[in-house]
Protein backbone atom coordinates (compact mmCIF):
# COMPACT_ATOMS: atom_id res chain seq x y z
CA UNK A 1 0.00 0.00 0.00
CA UNK A 2 1.39 3.41 -0.89
CA UNK A 3 0.25 6.97 -0.58
CA UNK A 4 1.55 10.45 -0.08
CA UNK A 5 0.34 13.36 1.97
CA UNK A 6 -1.62 15.60 -0.36
CA UNK A 7 -2.57 18.42 1.99
CA UNK A 8 -3.26 19.48 5.54
CA UNK A 9 -6.39 21.51 6.20
CA UNK A 10 -6.33 24.12 8.98
CA UNK A 11 -9.09 26.45 10.15
CA UNK A 12 -7.38 29.65 11.26
CA UNK A 13 -8.32 32.95 12.89
CA UNK A 14 -6.44 35.23 10.48
CA UNK A 15 -5.69 34.33 6.87
CA UNK A 16 -3.31 37.28 6.59
CA UNK A 17 -1.23 36.18 9.58
CA UNK A 18 -1.33 32.49 8.56
CA UNK A 19 -0.31 33.20 4.95
CA UNK A 20 2.53 35.42 6.18
CA UNK A 21 3.68 32.67 8.57
CA UNK A 22 3.76 29.94 5.90
CA UNK A 23 5.28 32.34 3.35
CA UNK A 24 8.40 32.36 5.56
CA UNK A 25 8.79 28.66 4.71
CA UNK A 26 8.41 29.22 0.97
CA UNK A 27 4.67 28.59 0.58
CA UNK A 28 2.84 30.67 -2.02
CA UNK A 29 -0.85 31.04 -2.83
CA UNK A 30 -1.95 28.51 -5.44
CA UNK A 31 -5.74 29.01 -5.29
CA UNK A 32 -8.30 31.10 -3.43
CA UNK A 33 -12.03 30.53 -2.93
CA UNK A 34 -14.58 32.63 -1.12
CA UNK A 35 -18.32 32.45 -0.63
CA UNK A 36 -20.74 33.72 2.01
CA UNK A 37 -19.75 30.95 4.45
CA UNK A 38 -15.95 30.82 4.33
CA UNK A 39 -12.69 31.74 2.64
CA UNK A 40 -10.26 29.02 1.56
CA UNK A 41 -6.66 29.59 0.47
CA UNK A 42 -4.55 26.73 -0.87
CA UNK A 43 -0.83 27.25 -0.32
CA UNK A 44 1.86 25.27 -2.15
CA UNK A 45 5.58 24.67 -1.68
CA UNK A 46 7.43 21.97 -3.64
CA UNK A 47 4.30 19.86 -4.15
CA UNK A 48 3.24 20.17 -0.50
CA UNK A 49 -0.10 21.86 0.14
CA UNK A 50 -1.69 23.58 3.11
CA UNK A 51 -5.38 24.43 2.88
CA UNK A 52 -6.33 27.37 5.11
CA UNK A 53 -9.98 27.92 6.02
CA UNK A 54 -11.42 30.92 7.80
CA UNK A 55 -15.02 31.50 8.84
CA UNK A 56 -16.57 34.75 10.06
CA UNK A 57 -18.11 32.77 12.93
CA UNK A 58 -15.18 30.44 13.76
CA UNK A 59 -15.16 29.02 17.26
CA UNK A 60 -12.54 27.78 19.68
CA UNK A 61 -12.30 23.95 19.75
CA UNK A 62 -13.10 24.07 23.46
CA UNK A 63 -16.42 25.74 22.64
CA UNK A 64 -17.77 22.87 20.57
CA UNK A 65 -18.30 19.23 21.54
CA UNK A 66 -17.98 17.87 17.98
CA UNK A 67 -14.23 17.55 17.37
CA UNK A 68 -14.69 17.39 13.60
CA UNK A 69 -16.69 20.64 13.55
CA UNK A 70 -15.19 22.46 10.55
CA UNK A 71 -15.45 25.94 12.05
CA UNK A 72 -13.38 25.01 15.12
CA UNK A 73 -9.92 26.56 14.85
CA UNK A 74 -7.14 24.03 14.29
CA UNK A 75 -6.25 21.14 12.00
CA UNK A 76 -9.37 19.71 10.39
CA UNK A 77 -7.99 16.88 8.27
CA UNK A 78 -5.03 15.32 6.51
CA UNK A 79 -5.58 14.19 2.93
CA UNK A 80 -3.63 11.21 1.58
CA UNK A 81 -3.27 10.86 -2.19
CA UNK A 82 -3.08 7.28 -3.48
CA UNK A 83 -2.48 5.77 -6.92
CA UNK A 84 -5.40 3.31 -6.83
CA UNK A 85 -8.30 4.25 -4.56
CA UNK A 86 -10.27 1.03 -5.19
CA UNK A 87 -7.27 -1.18 -4.37
CA UNK A 88 -6.51 0.80 -1.20
CA UNK A 89 -10.19 0.62 -0.15
CA UNK A 90 -10.22 -3.15 -0.66
CA UNK A 91 -6.98 -3.55 1.31
CA UNK A 92 -8.20 -1.39 4.18
CA UNK A 93 -11.62 -3.09 4.23
CA UNK A 94 -10.04 -6.50 4.78
CA UNK A 95 -7.42 -5.34 7.31
CA UNK A 96 -8.22 -6.09 10.93
CA UNK A 97 -7.11 -3.79 13.71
Amino acid sequence: MSGRLHHVSITCVSLTASIAFYHQFGFTIEQEFQDEQCTIVLLENQNTHIELFTFPDAVSPQDHEDLIYLKAIGIRHLAIEVDDLIKIHQTLSTTTT
